[in-house]
């Protein structure tokens, strides 16, 4: 049986970053632990049957610097992911992709940014490392399809 102690340790340190974040919610630092698994079955066609898991955790970390006591207007954000499992389109044959979550084996930096409002909130600043896909090319109507077109 394969052993997860790297992903068991991960979570641990998450899950206590989590919990000691909680603390400083009311001066604006705000934490969200979450994780996600799913389990695709491949019955018949595809490039063969079987079935796979796959999960992502997501630690995100969101600093407001008004209430940090800091400055007006800023906001950071610290995203971090960790991924594992298998890929259920090694099986199906799709070339775009079955699953939202499956990424291969792997924890990194997802975004790190910071955002600036200005003139009252009529202008923004944003600068760092920043998931596009949080914010173009987003239909309501997407997820209610399996393909990942959407």
């Amino acid at each position: 049986m394969k052993t997860h102690l790297p992903l068991a340790l991960a979570a641990t340190l998450l899950l206590s970053a989590s919990t000691a974040m909680a603390a400083e919610m009311s001066h604006g630092i705000q934490s969200d632990l979450l994780y996600i698994a799913e389990t695709a079955h491949n019955f018949s066609g595809g490039i063969q049957r079987g079935t796979t898991n796959e999960a992502k955790g997501t630690l995100d970390i969101t600093i407001d610097t008004e209430k940090a006591g800091w400055w007006t207007g800023g906001t950071w954000l610290i995203d971090f992911e960790l991924d594992h499992g298998g890929n259920p389109s090694t099986m199906a044959g799709d070339f775009q992709t079955l699953s939202n979550i499956a990424d291969q084996n792997r924890t990194r930096l997802q975004q790190f940014w910071y955002q600036q409002q200005l003139m009252n909130g009529h202008l923004s600043l944003l600068i760092g490392t920043h998931d596009l896909n949080s914010e173009f090319d987003v239909t309501e109507y997407g997820s209610l399809f399996l393909n990942s077109s959407f």
